[in-house]
């Protein structure tokens, strides 16, 4: 097979955080481990430099205003933007022949789009228009190798708190000051890339806290969680894989997806919606899972499976064989 070229696009920022820019990575390097080229395009503005000079990954920096014509020629291009609008692809489409995005909670595809990557617990193929090529499921999660082969400890006792890339909703101080009215777990508190630590005051130096910016291998801090707080996002994922109990908020609309599906199969505990749930029976629920080990275990019971570490390999190689073919019958 000769190779191919991808061209991946995809943007990060303290808002959006980090989850389309990690996936899109992943993606990246399991499609040149099988031997097919792939460039990643990433937008340039100050925020996602400073995450992609975090991570080390070569990327290639692009702008609005260079859109398309300056972008490198390819039998595919993946697009990971929650960008849905029919004109834009219409361009792209005058470039590259196959045309496929990633989709969390649209589960809609623009015409010119022909293949489409969700890989959520929640997502189904019938979500989508018949003559669309689907690459759906859990089953192609592109989970980090960071994580591969790491589980939780089984003498973890600490509590790890997480909102995933970014908190614009400003969740984390809230979920740390009830977390100290409940336990006498340390507590270890990450951060996203670009939020401000120097601002929180006496609870900077409080000893039962650890905090933490731009860890670059967090699976250290979750095999020594006895559970995690987070926010519903990629990162409940790379927990279910690693077996730490999980209890979340959801922080838009597609978190709250996956925290229903996950807690419907007793899989975690979904704390609610960030702006519809209040401290009270945060720290009720908080409590629970903090002193029923019984409960935790059953969780993690639940959830065992779900994740492998095959599903980048699997993406990547039908990906390659869908375009591959797809190019010959042309």
């Amino acid at each position: 097979m000769v190779p191919l070229r991808f061209v991946i696009r995809t943007n990060c920022s303290f808002e959006l955080g980090m989850g389309h820019f990690n996936r899109c990575c992943v993606l990246t390097e399991e499609l040149r481990k099988i031997g097919q080229e792939a460039v990643l395009l990433v937008n340039s503005d100050a925020d996602a430099k400073m995450f992609v000079v975090s991570k080390g990954v070569p990327v290639q920096f692009v702008s609005d205003d260079d859109f398309v014509n300056d972008w490198p020629e390819a039998d595919a291009c993946i697009v990971d933007l929650y960008q849905y609008d029919d004109q834009y692809y219409g361009i792209l489409k005058s470039k590259y022949q196959k045309i496929i995005i990633f989709d969390d909670i649209r589960f809609h595809v623009p015409l010119e789009v022909s293949a489409v990557i969700n890989n959520n617990i929640y997502a189904n193929a019938s979500d989508y228009p018949s003559h669309i090529k689907c690459f759906v499921g859990p089953m192609y999660y592109l989970l980090r190798q960071e994580f591969f082969g790491k589980h939780v400890l089984s003498d973890a006792q600490n509590v790890l708190v997480s909102m995933g890339g970014s908190d614009p909703e400003g969740q984390t101080m809230r979920i740390v000051e009830i977390l100290l009215k409940i336990t006498s777990r340390h507590i270890n508190v990450v951060f996203g890339s670009g939020k401000p630590i120097e601002n929180l005051g006496a609870i900077l130096t409080h000893p039962q806290v650890t905090f933490y910016t731009v860890v670059s291998k967090i699976s250290l801090l979750m095999e020594r969680a006895a559970y995690c707080v987070s926010g519903a996002g990629s990162m409940i994922y790379e927990l279910i894989y690693m077996g730490v109990p999980i209890a979340c908020f959801s922080l838009s609309k597609n978190q709250r997806l996956i925290a229903k599906t996950l807690s419907a199969m007793n899989a975690l505990l979904y704390l609610g919606h960030y702006n519809e749930i209040n401290d009270s029976i945060i720290y009720e629920k908080l409590k629970g899972i903090d002193v029923r080990k019984d409960s935790r275990e059953r969780m993690v019971k639940n959830a065992t499976g779900l994740i492998d570490e095959k599903g980048s390999g699997r993406l990547a190689q039908e990906l390659t064989n869908w375009v591959y073919y797809g190019k010959a019958e042309i």
